[in-house]
């Protein structure tokens, strides 16, 4: 792990065509939170969402509402490698308020949605509040053009009135970065994203093409980012917590993992899911085409986030082997306990 220091020119990176800058078109919301306490949350989030007209601008009177966050493997939320329980629990609350009906969701690399929760520390919120956590299964062919053959997305995510992303800021041993768009790929069901994987041959650029048209075929008509505790290093799921003390919100995942790569102060095709958006015309990744409501990115910018060393993106038969059995062991030790509770 090595720190990445704050690039000066980074603020001219987007400038690429030397024209004039246009009219802002894609919106960003940044609210600083110091913490996990629920109030405070649930405060900050209405200021988060007051630039785009509330919650109620995404949320009408009986919407079934999928509340997908990032939920890659069992860890305790002081962990981070989860969204934290708070921040699930404080959007539920507000799309409750609009008479919206919320589950939450999510296909983990291990194991399943509800161990996750449970281990997190969500579940005990989510019975307490009536609010159903689900695992992402019944693989369907998205309705959007798309060049991978075996892209498939969740009938349950497909069903649903709205799709809320509720992404956690952090560091990716693959990707550099597990954003906004990232995070939309747990919406592909099962071992279905290790397929994925392998049929990349190890092409980040391939596999970045793949996330953003899957981002496409998913498009969530909200994005929230728990960027109040982030963690960086070994991401996705042995990294370091890192305080940011911040909450991210936008309709553009793209405009939102722009920004996030402006405040780590990092050239921003270097998240190769940015450069594959550019080219494939998805989202603004021109920082002057962006409207920040909130700090600008410069005064959250750190001196340093310590970002992974890549390793490769696709697995070796093997560890496919491994990881399915691996998998296949752990819901089998999840069925056994619910059965005895």
């Amino acid at each position: 792990m090595t720190p990445h220091a704050a690039t000066p020119d980074c603020m001219n990176q987007p400038r690429d065509t030397g024209s004039a800058p246009s009219k802002p078109h894609s919106r960003i919301s940044l609210v600083r939170c110091p913490d996990y306490d629920l109030a405070r949350v649930r405060q900050a989030l209405r200021e988060l969402l007051e630039p785009f007209g509330g919650m109620k601008a995404f949320v009408s009177a009986g919407a079934r509402v999928v509340l997908k966050p990032n939920y890659v493997v069992a860890r305790p939320a002081d962990r981070c490698a989860n969204t934290h329980p708070v921040v699930i629990l404080a959007v539920a609350e507000l799309v409750r308020e609009c008479g919206g009906e919320p589950i939450v969701a999510d296909s983990p690399g291990w194991g399943s949605a509800e161990n996750v929760a449970e281990v997190s520390g969500f579940a005990p919120l989510a019975r307490q509040a009536g609010i159903p956590i689900v695992s992402l299964k019944d693989p369907v062919r998205p309705s959007t053009p798309h060049t991978v053959r075996f892209l498939r997305t969740s009938a349950t995510i497909q069903q649903a009135d709205v799709v809320i992303n509720l992404p956690k800021f952090k560091a990716h041993q693959q990707m550099l970065l597990s954003l906004a768009v990232k995070n939309v790929f747990g919406c592909v069901p099962g071992r279905r994203k290790a397929a994925l994987h392998m049929l990349s041959r190890d092409d980040r650029h391939w596999f970045a093409r793949m996330l953003v048209e899957n981002y496409q075929a998913v498009q969530p008509q909200l994005t929230i980012m728990d960027a109040i505790v982030a963690m960086e290093g070994n991401g996705p799921s042995n990294g370091t917590p890192r305080p940011l003390g911040f909450l991210m919100a936008g309709t553009d995942c793209v405009a939102m993992d722009r920004v996030a790569v402006e405040i780590l102060g990092i050239p921003w095709r270097e998240l190769t899911t940015l450069a594959a958006a550019a080219e494939m015309g998805v989202g603004c990744t021109r920082l002057d085409e962006i409207d920040i409501v909130g700090p600008p990115p410069h005064e959250l910018r750190l001196a340093e986030f310590h970002l992974p060393l890549l390793m490769p993106i696709s697995f070796s038969p093997w560890r496919i082997a491994r990881g399915l059995i691996r998998n296949y062991i752990i819901l089998w030790k999840e069925q056994k306990a619910r059965k005895r509770a």
